[in-house]
């Protein structure tokens, strides 16, 4: 503990910019004081700060409506947490006259009225019987691809759509910070879908050589491979758990994009470490997103990060103490590091630490 304490001034010198300085300085204060309520408002407040009150804020949501002449409603469909974040974003905005809708696939949410706004909940049907003089924006960040292909198969006008208005609300996660280089090659840690990988292929615009991805979840590898396959992308789906050594853990397989290893898991899975796999081959680019196996990741990663100084984006919000030791590990994996975060989501979650 006291190793970690003195690690603070040394990486509190390493932060780039007063938003990073200012995340820190949340995520510290948390650790004193382990108000939940304090911290959320804090990241909300940084998160207003960093990207809405600095953007454009709706470049996409711009080019659809100028393109068409008539728009009865603007339909979001997914009314979960991103949909009602754009929903409070549009509503501060110039469309917060326009009639809006959600659409959801959940059967159990159809004709529901939710918010304070009392927007009803249609479905995909009555979207395509009814709202085809709509806008449509994909109100989720993880199943964007999902939807878009959902509404071209039921021949909704693609010219209608807007697939990915929470980047302009909220930044681009993982490749907000960083302007890519030549031939890139990337580690997907945490690949649940594959989005990430897509969303690196499109941010790779000089040109990439191979994509890491590694998922755990069993239950996500058909997805997973099946968006390598569609959208072409070079590279390998690992069906194993990065780790600091191989070994065979627990892991709760039933939480969707949150599942993890853990002690009380319903499966068992394959770990192995970054240094074992890549065995000396070059990397540039490795994203962690692996529910709290971060600090374990990254030390099987050690002779990787040391030999190839990797640019990297760990998330930096599954544990408390994660602020404290994942920029202290890295330091110690390589002092001329520095440092940026990023917080994403208007709730605790994703928050982001940049290394370059």
């Amino acid at each position: 503990a006291l190793d970690l304490i003195h690690m603070v001034p040394k990486v509190e010198k390493r932060l780039s910019d007063d938003i990073s300085k200012n995340i820190y300085e949340i995520k510290m204060q948390y650790i004193l004081n382990r108000n939940v309520k304090v911290l959320l408002n804090d990241l909300i407040k940084s998160m207003h700060n960093t990207f809405y009150s600095k953007r454009i804020k709706t470049y996409e949501l711009d080019k659809v409506y100028k393109s068409q002449e008539k728009i009865d409603n603007i339909v979001i469909f997914g009314s979960g947490m991103d949909g009602t974040f754009i929903l409070n974003s549009l509503k501060q905005s110039s469309y917060k006259n326009i009639n809006m809708v959600f659409c959801d696939n959940d059967s159990s949410k159809w004709n529901q009225k939710v918010g304070t706004d009392e927007l009803i909940i249609i479905s995909p049907e009555e979207l395509i019987n009814d709202y085809k003089d709509s806008i449509v924006i994909i109100g989720s960040r993880f199943y964007k691809r999902d939807i878009y292909n959902q509404l071209l198969s039921m021949n909704y006008p693609i010219d209608r759509v807007v697939v990915d208005l929470t980047r302009d609300f909220m930044g681009w996660e993982y490749f907000d910070y960083f302007e890519p280089n030549e031939n890139e090659v990337f580690v997907d840690g945490g690949a649940f879908n594959g989005l990430t990988a897509i969303e690196f292929a499109e941010w790779a615009t000089k040109g990439y050589e191979y994509i890491y991805s590694f998922e755990a979840n069993s239950q996500s590898i058909d997805v997973c491979q099946g968006a390598f396959k569609n959208y072409n992308l070079k590279g390998e789906v690992i069906n194993k758990g990065l780790w600091h050594k191989t070994d065979i853990l627990n892991f709760n397989s039933k939480s969707g994009q949150g599942a993890k290893i853990t002690d009380k898991g319903d499966i068992r899975i394959k770990t192995v470490s970054l240094d074992e796999i890549l065995n000396g081959k070059r990397v540039t680019f490795i994203k962690m997103d692996i529910e709290g196996a971060e600090y374990n990741a990254l030390l099987g990663a050690e002779q990787t990060i040391k030999k190839w100084h990797p640019r990297m984006a760990i998330c930096i919000y599954h544990k408390p103490e994660d602020i404290l030791e994942l920029p202290a590990l890295i330091l110690k994996m390589n002092q001329d590091y520095k440092f940026a975060l990023r917080h994403y989501m208007p709730n605790l979650y994703e928050t982001v630490l940049y290394v370059y």
